[in-house]
């Protein structure tokens, strides 16, 4: 998984933020970017913004979508 980091300015929150998700096992790379707001983003979904609780919290409900996304048989009608 492959998160982003959008910021505007680079504050305690954010560092505590991005420490945890690097220590996840499943994160492959962390990618910085100028922003308007400080969020993560990861698989197109927004996983965490400043003042929200933890990211990982997010991180594991993006991972479980996409598992449910890929274990669903595609079928036409």
């Amino acid at each position: 998984m492959i998160v982003q980091v959008f910021y505007n300015k680079f504050t305690p929150e954010l560092a505590k933020a991005v420490m945890k998700v690097r220590k996840t096992p499943f994160v492959q790379e962390v990618l910085f970017c100028k922003g308007e707001r400080n969020m993560m983003v990861a698989d197109n979904y927004v996983v965490w913004r400043e003042g929200d609780g933890d990211p990982l919290d997010g991180l594991y409900d993006a991972k479980i979508i996409e598992r449910v996304r890929a274990s669903t048989y595609p079928f036409s009608g």
